[in-house]
């Protein structure tokens, strides 16, 4: 489906369905495979999308950013930049574990 609304996501989402999205500016990318996406896209992206938002529970949000942080190596400052161009980084900053946030310096003000 090509940018589908909350009512066409309703009627037509089947498992193993794929969704495809224009890219916000300034996505972040990967040089070496630049037509896959970052993992810090995918989680400002879960985050933001009100389509992609339908597929967990609100309150998995957590314990996923937790899961690929244990997982992946995730680049807080790129996630945060991101997260700013998508006016979100306020919201996300609360979901990044807290053994991150000592570790990074994305934190400072």
């Amino acid at each position: 489906m090509y940018r589908p609304s909350q009512k066409e996501y309703s009627l037509y989402w089947e498992p193993n369905s794929v969704i495809v999205l224009d890219w916000t500016s300034e996505a972040p990318l990967d040089s070496n495979l630049p037509h896959d996406i970052t993992i810090e896209k995918l989680l400002v992206d879960a985050f933001c999308d009100k389509v992609i938002r339908k597929v967990y529970s609100a309150s998995e949000y957590e314990s996923i950013v937790s899961v690929a942080y244990d997982r992946y190596n995730v680049d807080t400052v790129r996630l945060l930049r991101y997260a700013r161009r998508r006016n979100r980084e306020k919201e996300i900053k609360e979901y990044i574990p807290e053994r991150q946030r000592k570790r990074d310096n994305a934190f400072k003000i």
